[in-house]
């Protein structure tokens, strides 16, 4: 895992160097709820290559240049599925997730994202 992560983290680096723009979410998923936080181990993961150029953390994040950028919709083409979740959540405490109901999501997603780019 640790030589995945530091793989990932000198491609993002040399992307970076060579005028490539990256692109990672902050964590897996979309929030349901709003509380859009970022997993600390994104961070920690981008440092490992700063870690081996013994650049200290705050220096090594800030030549990276990460520039935050938020998508936002006017109507969300999911609402319905994530209620229904929350819903699910807040009555039985738990929810699971058809097979296929995360690709599914996406698709409905950019149908309604296409139809009112038309």
């Amino acid at each position: 895992m640790m030589k995945a992560l530091g793989t990932l983290s000198a491609y993002i680096k040399h992307s970076l160097d060579t005028a490539n723009s990256i692109w990672i979410a902050q964590k897996e998923g979309r929030a349901k709820d709003g509380n859009d936080f970022t997993d600390p181990a994104i961070l920690k993961m981008f440092h490992v290559e700063g870690r081996k150029q013994k650049v200290a953390f705050p220096d090594y994040i800030k030549s990276l240049k990460i520039v935050p950028v938020a998508i936002s919709y006017e109507n969300d083409p999911c609402d319905t599925a994530k209620a229904l979740e929350l819903y699910e959540k807040a009555t039985s405490g738990t929810y699971e997730k058809g097979e296929f109901e995360d690709i599914e999501s996406i698709i409905q997603a950019l149908l309604v994202t296409k139809a009112a780019c038309m």
